[in-house]
């Protein structure tokens, strides 16, 4: 797909990159949504070679562009909020931290741990409501030397926090 070196990161694009622009029918209501799933291999290039880690880096989205005929945009990403977060414990076998954050968006639930899919790599993810857009990040790789209390939350604090705005910035400016 597309690589870039950006801040010590070499960055691939896995996925095509299209978004969805779809219109849903949610009960009373008609929705039209722009939707997608990312998909990057990122690998920091700070360390030498031997101790370089690839991470596995999704971002997925749903922006509620229009609602009419029933609840508001931010009542239904409230909604969608709400639920995805109910469904994060299923990405872990085990959760080291779990919080609700102020650094991002509206509202934010942050969680580690190590991966359900692989319990020996880490998993860190973030989930972020903005106004009416929903954003989650997922990133995974990597071990952890002893139990989940020693994850080092750095790794994906350095991606997130070089995305985060940029992300903020689009999906509020784009669809709101």
């Amino acid at each position: 797909m597309h690589s870039s070196l950006e801040g010590g990161y070499l960055i691939e694009r896995k996925d095509s990159g299209e978004p969805n622009d779809t219109v849903e029918d949610e009960s009373s209501t008609e929705v039209r949504t722009v939707t997608d799933d990312c998909r990057w291999e990122i690998e920091s290039r700070s360390k030498p070679e031997s101790e370089r880690v690839t991470w596995d880096f999704n971002l997925s989205y749903r922006a509620i562009a229009d609602a009419s005929g029933g609840d508001s945009k931010e009542s239904i990403a409230d909604d969608d909020f709400k639920s995805r977060k109910e469904r994060l414990d299923g990405y872990f076998s085990e959760v080291g931290v779990e919080t609700q954050t102020g650094e991002v968006g509206d509202d934010a639930y942050y969680m580690n741990g190590l991966s359900g899919d692989d319990p020996d790599s880490v998993l860190y993810v973030l989930l972020v409501k903005t106004n009416s857009s929903i954003y989650e990040m997922r990133m995974s790789g990597g071990g952890v030397d002893g139990g989940v209390e020693n994850i080092d939350p750095d790794h994906f604090d350095e991606v997130v926090y070089s995305v985060d705005e940029d992300i903020d910035w689009r999906l509020n400016n784009w669809i709101n």
